[in-house]
């Protein structure tokens, strides 16, 4: 008789083995940032403000994709908010 030790060992080294697989098709897909920041407006200096002291995300800005011109089908944060995470119109 199969020890349940011995199956659990068994089970696994096989559950491991193609986890490792994984993590290695896994390395390959880029790296994507999302920032969204409520109630700033673009009081941003990549968005042109001359008073904004915003280094780090200049420099986000500047090595990434920065959006100049978006709208919202709602106009309040928690329903755009929603909107962007799924993807799908409010109602």
């Amino acid at each position: 008789m199969i020890k349940p030790l011995f199956l659990f060992q068994i089970t696994m080294i096989i559950l491991m083995s193609g986890f490792k697989c994984n993590l290695a098709a896994a390395s390959n897909r880029p790296n994507i940032l999302w920032l969204s920041c409520e109630d700033i407006s673009p009081t941003i200096a990549c968005y042109g403000d001359p008073h904004a002291i915003t280094p780090h995300l200049d420099r986000l800005a500047s090595e990434g994709v920065l959006y100049t011109h978006a709208f919202t089908t709602a106009g309040v944060c928690a329903p755009c908010r929603s909107g962007i995470i799924t993807g799908m119109y409010q109602s």
